[in-house]
């Protein structure tokens, strides 16, 4: 699969819901359960993308007439590996859109707030960054085990050199 295909799989699965993608998340835990779904639902989109690829098989359709519309995938078992990479990758994207929004309305007019009320009683370039460094230092403080406080404060003193150099 193409690094175009993979991307096009995780931008549609960002668009579902959280209870769409838990039954595909599920079933990979399962590791040997059959899934079922409603033709042209997000589901039913998915996993016949899935099913293009070789990740899942379309199973036949139970023998009850009256839903026609069913349909059961089941997962391919050879194919597990990448799926789970596909769903690791998913938490990954989702966690990332939840820390952009939180960054965005909590974070970044804190650091407004800060900066404005820092000039405003007559502070300086020095002052904000010492607030700044002393407010992250407290923050990393009370959520990092004393184990990891360096190498997590290098790391984000790495980040913070790569944003303001514009390579980040």
């Amino acid at each position: 699969m193409t690094d175009h295909g993979w991307m096009s799989l995780l931008n549609f699965m960002m668009q579902m819901s959280d209870a769409d993608t838990s039954v595909l998340v599920s079933a990979i835990a399962d590791r040997n359960a059959s899934m079922t779904t409603i033709v042209n639902s997000s589901n039913y989109v998915l996993w016949r993308e899935l099913e293009k690829i070789g990740l899942l098989k379309e199973e036949p359709p139970p023998p009850i007439t009256r839903l026609d519309d069913i349909r059961v995938f089941s997962i391919v078992q050879a194919s597990l590996p990448l799926l789970e990479k596909l769903i690791s990758d998913f938490k990954v994207r989702k966690g990332h859109k939840r820390l952009t929004e939180i960054f965005e309305t909590f974070c970044v007019p804190f650091a407004k707030q800060l900066v404005e009320r820092t000039y405003g009683e007559g502070g300086d370039n020095a002052e904000v960054q010492m607030l700044m460094g002393l407010t992250l230092a407290s923050v990393l403080n009370r959520c990092i085990s004393p184990r990891d406080y360096n190498s997590s404060v290098q790391s984000v003193a790495d980040l913070a050199k790569r944003r303001l150099s514009g390579s980040a």
